[in-house]
Parts: structure tokens; sequence; C-alpha cells
């Protein structure tokens, strides 16, 4: 029998897609990327806040959820890709996360991955 549930490799993937890094742009066409601050009130009013340290993303690759490290509360909180985001693009992934204390880190190949010794958080690409 044939198991219904299994997805393409690349969606369910671990290792995020190359395009949630150092996305230059700005305005309303730019696409949030790892390292951006975002400010966003979901519909009861609470305000989350913080910088992008992983997007999750539907079946089709949307994203329907960021992962951010909310520095005021030193812990993670999650941002709906629905709720009214403000973005603050940071220019450069790499800069932004070793502002928060991730270290980038290399495995054999192209692949590597940021290390936050603190809070032993892992983010791969």
């Amino acid at each position: 029998m044939k198991n219904n549930w299994l997805q393409f490799y690349r969606i369910c993937s671990a290792v995020p897609v190359e395009e949630d890094f150092d996305d230059y742009g700005s305005g309303e066409d730019h696409r949030i990327s790892i390292g951006d601050e975002l400010e966003a009130s979901d519909k009861s009013g609470v305000v989350h806040a913080g910088v992008v340290v992983g997007i999750i993303r539907d079946v089709n690759g949307c994203p329907v959820c960021y992962k951010v490290w909310d520095e005021e509360h030193e812990d993670f909180d999650y941002i709906q890709a629905s709720d009214s985001i403000v973005c603050e693009p940071c220019g450069s992934s790499q800069w932004a996360l070793e502002r928060i204390g991730y270290k980038k880190k290399y495995e054999a190949g192209e692949h590597g991955f940021y290390f936050n010794d603190r809070i032993k958080d892992v983010i791969f690409w």
C-alpha cells in the first residue's frame, strides 16, 4: 500500500530554501527573509515583535508563519503571515543573526548552519 502522506522532498526538507536569506528588497514587494525585524498585531490586538530566525511554509511553499527571536522577552515567538505585519528589512541575514548571538558554521559541502550558544538554537541553510 502506498503512503499518501509523503510530500515532495524540497517542501518537507529540514533545510530552508535559499530565498529565505539575504533579500535586499524593500517596500511593499519585499519578501520577508531571515534576519528581518517584524512587528505584528494579531486579531486580538496583541503585539508580537522580533528578528526572523525561521520561515514556516505550507505544502505550496507559501509562508504561513514566522519564527522570531523576541529580544525583550528573551524567547521565541511565532507570527502568522496573515497578521498585520510591519517589516524592517535587515539587508544582510548574516549581520542580523550575528547581532543577536548566532555564529556562522560550515558543514562539508555547500550547506552549513548558524548556531547560538546562549539559547542553543540552530538555523540550517
